[in-house]
């Protein structure tokens, strides 16, 4: 169906390296189309800092993609397992099926993609209606 199309597709470009497997524009649901088409404009912004991250990790062999615990380590983000940093700007939170789900943003001021900026350590429940993927940048 279109929602797994589209957690595919979000799965893949939230990743180091996308890899897209089917033709996105398959995708009937308008709304779900315009999601990714979202994502990708997303991806393509993200583009300078992960070419950063992956310099950067070829000298120390880090990740690209982390465990909230490894970046923000002895805060609570141990049993973490629904988010993660990608690099150490971008924290991605993708939609789990339901219209809201709850997002811990660690230490820090975060924007998401909408502007709106938060104050961490906060939880807060965000919209993911019509399979939003929901992406935090830490300024």
């Amino acid at each position: 169906d279109d929602l797994t199309k589209l957690r595919s597709l979000q799965q893949s470009l939230m990743m180091p390296m996308a890899r897209i497997t089917f033709a996105p524009w398959r995708i009937k649901s308008k709304a779900y189309f315009e999601e990714y088409m979202r994502n990708l404009a997303l991806r393509c912004q993200m583009g300078a800092h992960l070419c950063q991250v992956a310099e950067e990790g070829v000298k120390t062999a880090e990740p690209m993609a982390r465990h909230m615990e490894y970046l923000f380590p002895r805060s609570g983000f141990a049993d973490c397992s629904t988010q993660y940093m990608l690099g150490d700007r971008y924290l991605i939170a993708p939609a789990t099926g339901e219209s809201k789900r709850m997002v811990r943003l660690p230490r820090g001021v975060w924007t998401d993609t909408n502007g709106k900026r938060y104050r961490g350590p906060v939880v807060i429940n965000a919209d993911t209606s019509n399979g939003k993927m929901l992406c935090f940048t830490l300024n």
